[in-house]
C-alpha cells in the first residue's frame, strides 16, 4: 500500500533529519545527545527497513530487511531506557551494563535465527515471524517501557518550570511511540486480523513515528529538550514556517492516497509533493509578505516569542513564583544565562540583612563561596 510505504519513509527522514540536527549542534558533547544519536538511528532503521518490507514481493529479500528492522527494534528500548533515565536524572548504576550485555545477546540471536525464524507475506506487506528470543525481548519491552513511563511520571511531579515541560513533552512523544510501535508487534506474534473488527492489523507505529519526531522537534526549540540551545533568525524562523506548510500538505496528500488508493499511485503522490514544494519555496521568495498576516496567535504558540533571547528571559522570570526548591531554580537560571544569552561568566552576591555583608553565593566558572567585604 501507497500509504504505509509513504508514512515509512517520511518518518525516517524527519527522525534522521531531528537525529542530523542534534548530532550538528551537539556535536556529542551531552550524554543525553548521544544516547538520542543512537534512538534516532534506531528508529530511522526501522522505517526505512518497514519501507522496503511493504514494497518488496522477494521474500529472500524481505527476510534481509526483517532483520535489519529488527536490529533497529531491538536498540530502540535501550535507547529509550538511557534516553529516559538520563533526562529524569534517575541511575541505575551497574544494571545498565547488564541490560546493554542482554541486547547484545538479542543481536547475536537476531543473527543466528532464533529471534525470528522467517517471514510471512500478509498481502500488503511481509512480517516477521518471531523466534524463541524475541519473547525474551517482548518481556524486556514490557517492563522497561512500562518502567521508565512511571519513572518520567514521578520525577515530572517534583519539578517546575522549564524541566517539568521536558519531561511532559517526553512522556506525550514516547507514548504515541510505544502504544503505535506495541501494535505493529502484533502480525509477529500471529495476531493478524483485530478480534472484533476482522480487519487487518497494518502497521501504524511509522505514522506514529512522525509525530514523535515532530513533537520532540518542537520541545527540543522550545524547552531545550536536548541540551540544544537554539536561537532562530530571521531565515530559519520562516524554513519552520515553510516546514508547517509542507507537513500539511504532506498530510493531505496521504489521506488522499489513501483513500483514493486505487487511482492515486506512488508516482503520482511525489510528484505531488515535489510540485508542493517547488510552489511554496517559489511564492516565499516572490511574495515575502505571503506568509503575514494580523492573525499571528497560532504562530506564535508554534515558534514561540522564546526563540528571542529577551522573550525567554521575560518567560523565566513570569515562572519565578513557581519555584520551590532553589537548587532547580538556579539551575534553570544557569541554564538561561549560559545556553540561551550565551554569557561567558557570572556572579550571584547577596547581602547578609542582619550584618550587612556581602557574599558570593553562585558563579560561573565555579569559585568557593565567601565573602566579599570590600564591596560595600
Amino acid at each position: 500500500m501507497i500509504f504505509l510505504g509513504f508514512s515509512a519513509i517520511v518518518a525516517a527522514i524527519c527522525n534522521f533529519g531531528l537525529t542530523l540536527f542534534v548530532l550538528a549542534t551537539q556535536k556529542m558533547r551531552s550524554p543525553i545527545s548521544r544516547v538520542y544519536v543512537l534512538w534516532g538511528g534506531a528508529v530511522t532503521i526501522w522505517n526505512i527497513a518497514t519501507y522496503f518490507l511493504v514494497n518488496t514481493r522477494d521474500p529472500h529479500t524481505a527476510m534481509i530487511w526483517a532483520m535489519l528492522l529488527q536490529a533497529g527494534v531491538i536498540c530502540l528500548p535501550l535507547a529509550n531506557l538511557q534516553f529516559c533515565l538520563l533526562l529524569a536524572e534517575i541511575s541505575i548504576g551497574r544494571w545498565l551494563l547488564g541490560v546493554y550485555a542482554f541486547h547484545a545477546l538479542l543481536l547475536v540471536s537476531l543473527a543466528s535465527g532464533q529471534f525470528i525464524t522467517g517471514v510471512r507475506d500478509l498481502g500488503y506487506s511481509y512480517y516477521s515471524v518471531a523466534g524463541p528470543w524475541f519473547w525474551a525481548f517482548a518481556a524486556f519491552y514490557a517492563v522497561s517501557t512500562c518502567g521508565t513511563m512511571l519513572a518520567l511520571y514521578r520525577k515530572q511531579k517534583l519539578l517546575v518550570g522549564l524541566r517539568r515541560a521536558r519531561i511532559r513533552w517526553l512522556i506525550g512523544a514516547t507514548g504515541i511511540l510505544i502504544v503505535f510501535g506495541t501494535h505493529d508487534l502484533l502480525p509477529v506474534i500471529g495476531i493478524y486480523r483485530y478480534p472484533v473488527l476482522n480487519t487487518p492489523v497494518y502497521p501504524l507505529g511509522n505514522l506514529a513515528a512522525v509525530f514523535y519526531g515532530l513533537i520532540v522537534g518542537y520541545s527540543t526549540l522550545q524547552h531545550q529538550l536536548l541540551d540544544v540551545h537554539v536561537v532562530l533568525g530571521r531565515m530559519a524562523a520562516q524554513i519552520v514556517r515553510l516546514g508547517f506548510v509542507f507537513l500539511i500538505g504532506l498530510v493531505s496528500l496521504m489521506i488522499v492516497s489513501f483513500v483514493a488508493r486505487a487511482t492515486f499511485n506512488q508516482t503520482a503522490l511525489f510528484s505531488s509533493l515535489i510540485v508542493l514544494v517547488v510552489t511554496i519555496f517559489t511564492a516565499s521568495l516572490l511574495f515575502p509578505r505571503l506568509f503575514g498576516g494580523s492573525g499571528e496567535g497560532l504562530e506564535r504558540r508554534i515558534l514561540g516569542d522564546r526563540f528571542e533571547y529577551h522573550d525567554r528571559v521575560r518567560t523565566f522570570t513570569s515562572s519565578l513564583p513557581t519555584y520551590s526548591d532553589v537548587n532547580v531554580l538556579l539551575g534553570d537560571l544557569d541554564e538561561l544565562l549560559e545556553g540561551t544569552i550565551g554569557v561567558g561568566s557570572y556572579k550571584i552576591i547577596l547581602l547578609d540583612e542582619t550584618s550587612r555583608v556581602f557574599s558570593l553565593f553562585r558563579s560561573h566558572p565555579e569559585e568557593d563561596t565567601r565573602q566579599l567585604p570590600e564591596l560595600h
